[in-house]
Order: structure tokens, then C-alpha cells, then sequence
């Protein structure tokens, strides 16, 4: 039974990018788990994760293509696109940001900013995306929390302020932009908290004059002005998470759905309307009345299910998410429904061998039955292979041993002995 469609206000869409080994695959997993899509955890190691599904991937042990999954989390669709580290796989990565709202770069803690995480920030602001930076393996050895982000306020810019903290030595954090008070690992959360207020009631002048009579304005009045300082680029969040522990694992979903923009509040994407030199730039603008505009951002070719394309809606359309397209289908499953892009279940591994060598054992049994059949048809008992001389054996006679070496070499012992296989 097929489910309703999501409206477009619930939907939740971003992008997990950055360098390799930096947990991006094990902390979709953690996000998976703790909203209850799976059962348990998969492993990287053990090629077990949702994401890494590709048999490459699995011998890899890493990310080789972008990989699509949903969960569901507080009343919202959550839609992870997974990508690849490595710099020879970028090719999978810059699509999916074509796709999503939000760019998550996630950071190992252990080893710093690193060329592919610098590289995806100045892709997402050339595109005008909301960013995000999650800071995963909070609790690795050596890791030096605190000037990692003076590191990453440094290179990024100071609008780079945490949503949260590390506490108790990094085994869970602590929120900072709903709660006031508090302590942490980098010391009290009310510096965090007005640092973050400030920077969110800065684009809006309203917002200022109360902050600057009142001291303080409630973080659940200011979800407006958030949304501009994300699409403006004012704020870029950051947040702390360890995808193994799952410290911070459900406060990064309940940031997800509570403060990430959906289709309607990030910055539409931009189009050109023509080819050649008469192609003319045109915004997409949020209206459901308006026809649909949609761009394939990823190609999937497997023998089984043809060749599905996955495409992402522009804001315009009352439906706007992640959907599939088939462009081919083999006759035999075009009766079948259609695979689901967002989400979908690791192939079983006995069904693709069972498959993919149906035709060789069936060749195989037909030998068989060959061989059985010339087996038959032969002596009913194979011949007494010649003796050979040994203890307590004797010698036959010379025309006796040239009988029974011409018996056993004749056409009745076809049978018995063993033939070689082309």
C-alpha cells in the first residue's frame, strides 16, 4: 500500500559531504537507527550499512557513488544523500548538491579540516546552499575540541557558531540555542546561547530593537530570522556528534527537523531557460500552481530494474522531493512496481547469484544428465582394471596379459574409465 506524499512544509532534505574517513556513512547509519528505520546499525567493516550496498563499495570499505535513504523523524521526511570522500569521486558528490537544501559537511574531529572539507564549503556557497558543519568523532583519541572550532571560525568566518556542546568529557552534548543555561566542555552555554541569538537577530530589525530592550528573545520566536541567516549565509551551525557512541545523534535529528530549512525556505535554485546564447537565467519560485521543474541529478544502471534516474523537484511544486525515474525497464518486470529511490533495501545476496548463474547451472544439469545418459548405455559393470604386479601377486601369462590389456582398452570400457572435460 502506497503512502501519501508528504507535504512539502515537513520535508527535509540535505546532503552528507566531506572528506573520507570522516564517519559520513557510519553517522547515516546512527541517523537511520536512532529515527527507527533500522533495527540495528550496519558496519562498514563488516559491509553491512544501507548506504555502501555495491559490492565495490563493500570490498572498498568506502563510499564509491552518492547513495539515497529517508527516515522519518518528529513529523518530517528526512531525506540523507550520502557521498563520496575521495577527491577522484567528486563527480558523485557535486550532484547531490543540486538536489538538497542543506550541505552537511562533516568534519573528523580527530584529524581537522581537511582539502575536501574546504572544497565542498566554497561548492555549497557558490550555490547560495544553507551549510551545515558536524563535527563527528567527537570522542576520538587526541581530538582538541576547542581549537577545532576556533580552527574552523578562523578559516570559515565567525558566523560558524554551535548549536551545541560537547559535556561530560564528550559523551553526550549539550543544546545552546533553545537552553540558556548550562554548563559544558568549552566552559558555561549562556556565552554560546547569546552568541547565537545575536548573530540570528542581526537581519532582522525588529528582532534587534527587542533583543537590545530585553535582553533576550525566545529561540522558539526566532525560526523566521534563522531561516534568512541560513539562506543569507549570516549562520552557518555547528554541531558535535560521535556516529559510533551516538553522542548527539538525536539532537543532530531534532536539529534536522526543527531548525534546517524545508523546500520552501531555502534558496531556489537557478535555471536558464533556452540554449546557446539566447538562454536566459530564470529563478524558481515557490507555487504550487506553477508547472512542475525537476533535474536528474543521479543515474543508477542495474540489469534487474533497468536504468532509474533520480531527480529532485524544484521548490515550485506542491510535492517537491526526492523521486525516481525509469527510463528502461526489461520486459520481463514490466508488471512489476518500480523500485523506491528514497530508502531501499539492500539487494538479497542469494537472489542476485541465483540470477546471475541460473543459466550456468542449467548447462551444467544438462551435462550431467549426458554423461549419465552415455554412462548407461555402455556395460552394466565396468571391467576389472588390468592387475598390476605387487606382493603376493603373480605374473599372468603373456597371452593372458594381452587379452585383458586389449579388453580393457577396447570400446566396452568407454565407461568406466573417467573422461576429461573439455
Amino acid at each position: 500500500m502506497s503512502q501519501p506524499a508528504p507535504s512539502v512544509e515537513t520535508i527535509r532534505t540535505l546532503a552528507l559531504v566531506g572528506p573520507t574517513a570522516a564517519g559520513k556513512t557510519l553517522l547515516a547509519e546512527a541517523l537511520l537507527h536512532a529515527s527507527g528505520a533500522i533495527g540495528a546499525m550496519g558496519s562498514v567493516e563488516r559491509g553491512s550499512t544501507v548506504s555502501d550496498h555495491d559490492p565495490q563499495e563493500i570490498k572498498a570499505q568506502h563510499s564509491l557513488q552518492s547513495s539515497v535513504m529517508h527516515l522519518q523523524h518528529d513529523g518530517c521526511r528526512v531525506h540523507l544523500i550520502d557521498t563520496p570522500g575521495l577527491p577522484d569521486f567528486i563527480g558523485q558528490s557535486l550532484p547531490a548538491l543540486e538536489a538538497v537544501e542543506t550541505c552537511a559537511i562533516v568534519i573528523n574531529a580527530a584529524a581537522g579540516i581537511e582539502p575536501m572539507a574546504r572544497r565542498m564549503m566554497e561548492y555549497a556557497a557558490e550555490r547560495q546552499q544553507d551549510r551545515l558543519i558536524i563535527v563527528n568523532k567527537i570522542d576520538a583519541e587526541g581530538a582538541d575540541l576547542p581549537a577545532l572550532l576556533a580552527d574552523i571560525q578562523a578559516s570559515f568566518g565567525s558566523e560558524c557558531l554551535p548549536l551545541n556542546l560537547p559535556d561530560a568529557g564528550a559523551t553526550q552534548v549539550v543544546d545552546c540555542f533553545y537552553q540558556r543555561d548550562g554548563h559544558s566542555d568549552f566552559g558555561a552555554v549562556a556565552d554560546a546561547h547569546r552568541a547565537l541569538v545575536e548573530q540570528v537577530v542581526e537581519v532582522d530589525g525588529d528582532f534587534v530593537e527587542r533583543y537590545l530592550n530585553e535582553g533576550d528573545v525566545d529561540a522558539s520566536e526566532l525560526h523566521a530570522p534563522l531561516e534568512q541567516a541560513l539562506r543569507e549565509g549570516h549562520l552557518i551551525p555547528v554541531c558535535f556528534v560521535s556516529a559510533r557512541s551516538g553522542a548527539g545523534v538525536t539532537e543532530l535529528l531534532d536539529i534536522i527537523s526543527k531548525l534546517l530549512p524545508n523546500p520552501t525556505e531555502g534558496n531556489p535554485p537557478d535555471f536558464f531557460n533556452g540554449e546557446g546564447a539566447n538562454a536566459q537565467l530564470m529563478h524558481a519560485t515557490p507555487d504550487p500552481a506553477a508547472h512542475v521543474l525537476a533535474q536528474v541529478f543521479k543515474i543508477s544502471i542495474d540489469p534487474y530494474v533497468g536504468t532509474p534516474g533520480l531527480r529532485a523537484r524544484a521548490p515550485g511544486h506542491h510535492h517537491a522531493h526526492l523521486a525516481a525515474v525509469h527510463r528502461r525497464r526489461p520486459q520481463a518486470l514490466q508488471g512489476r512496481p518500480p523500485v523506491r529511490a528514497a530508502g531501499q533495501e539492500p539487494r538479497r545476496s542469494g537472489q542476485r547469484r541465483a540470477g546471475r548463474h541460473l543459466h550456468h547451472r542449467q548447462d551444467r544439469r544438462t551435462a550431467l544428465r549426458r554423461r549419465a545418459a552415455r554412462r548407461r548405455r555402455g556395460r552394466a559393470h565396468p571391467p576389472a582394471p588390468p592387475a598390476l604386479p605387487g606382493a603376493g601377486a603373480r605374473r599372468r601369462p603373456a597371452a593372458e596379459a594381452s587379452a585383458a590389456t586389449s579388453s580393457a582398452c577396447g570400446k566396452s570400457s568407454a565407461s568406466w574409465w573417467p573422461r576429461t572435460r573439455a
